[in-house]
């Protein structure tokens, strides 16, 4: 069981979105909450259902209901400075906007609602209708003339080829260079990446990979990056990433 060391880029839009232009949403009632390590952790109910849930910091009022993000999901996550762990908890980037309550959305509503649906892993967002970018959130858009040229090699794919032959190449090294959009940092022990190079169609999500790593390459960066794709990779509660090239390197 890995530690997860959560952190505020979860604020942000989460590294796991994709389709829907509104954010998936989870509601219920406060059955447990409390603070440590500078998160906030809270138990919703929702009739039988019930699910943990980490957020920024926030105020959370026992019996009071709650409409939170959706996002991420950990499964046996041991909380270091509570010193417990959880068979399931979502890192969620809080409450939910008015704009994304859930009859705003199609995925919303109680409990077991927001995790699925094509939100991208986000994956964790990927690229089709069942991506997560990690499962939820809004799409991130492709740069406006952005022109990356193909590595070298034969292991060597664009961004798009990556999409395209996912089904041939689930398992394989891969090697892509891209322009790095969007870091996600210390989620499930690891960096995501949203990397484009120009290529593949905004519509249908494939102009957009993302990759885990270790390294911390800076957003704008062009580098070339080698790992092992996967495809639909399900990450759990229904976040699934169409295409993800796991433990990826910087290729120098």
């Amino acid at each position: 069981m890995n530690t997860v060391l959560l952190t505020a880029v979860l604020a942000a839009m989460p590294l796991w979105s994709m389709p829907p232009a509104e954010t998936p949403t989870v509601s219920g009632v406060v059955a447990e909450t409390m603070d440590s390590g500078g998160y906030t952790y809270i138990l919703l109910k929702d009739g039988k259902s019930s699910q943990w849930f980490a957020t920024p910091p926030m105020k959370a009022k026992k019996g009071e209901r709650l409409t939170l993000q959706s996002g991420m999901v950990m499964k046996d996550f041991k909380s270091p400075s509570l010193k417990r762990s959880f068979k399931s908890i979502i890192f969620s980037g809080g409450p939910a906007a008015a704009a994304s309550a859930p009859s705003a959305d199609p995925h919303a509503g109680g409990m077991g609602a927001g995790h699925g649906g094509s939100g991208a892993p986000h994956g964790m967002g990927g690229a089709g209708d069942k991506t997560p970018a990690m499962g939820h959130g809004g799409r991130i858009p492709l740069e406006a003339g952005l022109k990356v040229e193909k590595a070298p090699g034969s292991d060597a794919y664009t961004v798009a080829e990556l999409h395209l032959k996912s089904k041939t190449l689930d398992g394989k090294k891969v090697s892509v260079r891209g322009k790095v959009v969007k870091v996600s940092r210390a989620i499930m022990d690891r960096n995501w990446v949203h990397l484009q190079d120009g290529s593949g169609d905004a519509k249908k999500g494939t102009h957009d990979l993302t990759l885990t790593t270790s390294e911390l390459p800076a957003v704008g960066e062009v580098a070339v990056f080698k790992g092992t794709l996967r495809r639909d990779k399900d990450i759990g509660m229904g976040n699934r990433f169409p295409v993800l090239v796991e433990d990826a390197a910087r290729v120098k």
